[in-house]
C-alpha cells in the first residue's frame, strides 16, 4: 500500500471512531508512520484528507452500479438486477463500514461540502432512475415515489451496519447473514411494490 492510500485508510478508521474534530493530523500521521507534512503534500489540509476518505473508490462503485442498473426489461430482469446491486452494495458497505460510521457521525460536514455531497447524490439518483424506468415499463407500481423507494432500499443496510455491534445473535460480516438479508429484502420489496 502506498503512503497516500495508507493515510486515507488510517484516517478513515480514525474519523469513524473519533469524528472529524476528535482526530488530529499528528495522530493520523503517527499511526500511518509518516511525517505531518505528508498531509499537506498529498491532500493540502485535514479537510481535504477527510474528503478523500469519503470519495475513495466512489468512481469505481458508481461505474459498477451504472453497469448493473440498466433499464429492466421485465419483472425477472428487474429482480435479477436489484439482487446483484443489493449484494454488491451490502458487501461494499460491510467492507467499508467506517464510511457509514463517518456519515452517521459527521453528516453535517458532508452536507456542507459540495464535492463530497455530489458523490453521495449520484448513487441514489442512479437507483431512483432504475425505479422510474421500472415504473414506465409497468413493473413497479406508479403510486410510489422513486426517491422514497431509494430510502427504503438503503436504510436497512445502513442500520444493520451501524448497529451490528449492539444486536445480539447477528454478525453483519457473516456471508450467510448478508445473503439471507438481501434475499428477504428483495422478496419484501417485490411483494410490496411490484405491479
Amino acid at each position: 500500500m502506498d503512503t497516500k492510500t495508507q493515510i486515507i485508510e488510517i484516517a478513515r478508521k480514525l474519523f469513524a471512531e473519533q469524528g472529524f474534530d476528535g482526530v488530529s493530523v499528528r495522530t493520523i500521521c503517527s499511526q500511518a508512520n509518516c511525517n505531518v507534512s505528508a498531509i499537506s503534500y498529498y491532500f493540502g489540509s485535514k479537510e481535504e484528507l477527510f474528503n478523500a476518505t469519503m470519495v475513495a473508490g466512489a468512481e469505481r462503485r458508481i461505474k459498477s452500479i451504472q453497469s448493473v442498473l440498466t433499464p429492466p426489461e421485465n419483472i425477472e430482469d428487474f429482480k435479477a438486477k436489484l439482487r446483484i446491486f443489493l449484494h454488491q452494495f451490502f458487501e461494499n458497505s460491510c467492507e467499508n463500514s467506517c464510511t457509514i460510521q463517518i456519515i452517521a457521525r459527521d453528516h453535517k460536514i458532508i452536507a456542507e461540502n459540495e464535492s463530497v455531497r455530489t458523490y453521495f447524490q449520484i448513487i441514489p439518483s442512479i437507483v431512483a432512475k432504475f425505479f422510474r424506468e421500472a415504473q414506465e415499463k409497468g413493473i413497479l407500481k406508479k403510486e410510489f415515489d422513486p426517491e422514497i423507494l431509494v430510502d427504503l432500499t438503503f436504510s436497512p443496510y445502513f442500520m444493520k451496519i451501524l448497529f451490528s455491534d449492539t444486536r445480539l445473535g447477528t454478525h453483519t460480516l457473516d456471508q450467510e447473514t448478508r445473503h439471507r438479508m438481501v434475499e428477504q429484502h428483495i422478496e419484501i420489496f417485490c411483494n410490496g411494490y411490484l405491479v
